[in-house]
């Protein structure tokens, strides 16, 4: 009987991404890019004493995603008291 090896193609990948705050960052734009340099291959070989085999798959994997997020309203900040108890921030929750 004769053994089937299969190995696994080594595969890379990356992505590159910016963003930029707008409107007195009130807003965000992001843009995002992946696999920029279109290497990602997966794959994989068999071999054994009277076959040899290689799978090479092409999936699309570049995309660019443009985002934007814009805040609306005003930004609350709480302010937490290391020594408070929890009847405090109880009533502070409630009082929001």
């Amino acid at each position: 009987m004769e053994g089937i090896r299969i190995h696994q193609i080594p595969i890379w990948n990356n992505s590159v991404g910016v963003n930029k705050k707008m409107l007195k960052d009130k807003a965000t734009l992001t843009l995002n890019m992946s696999d920029p340099f279109n290497v990602y291959r997966p794959g994989m070989t068999t071999d054994a004493t009277t076959f040899y085999t290689q799978i090479n798959n092409r999936p699309e994997s570049r995309y660019l995603t443009v985002t934007w997020n814009y805040r609306f309203g005003k930004a609350k900040q709480q302010r937490r008291e290391h020594n408070s108890g929890s009847a405090e921030d109880e009533q502070r929750r409630v009082n929001l």
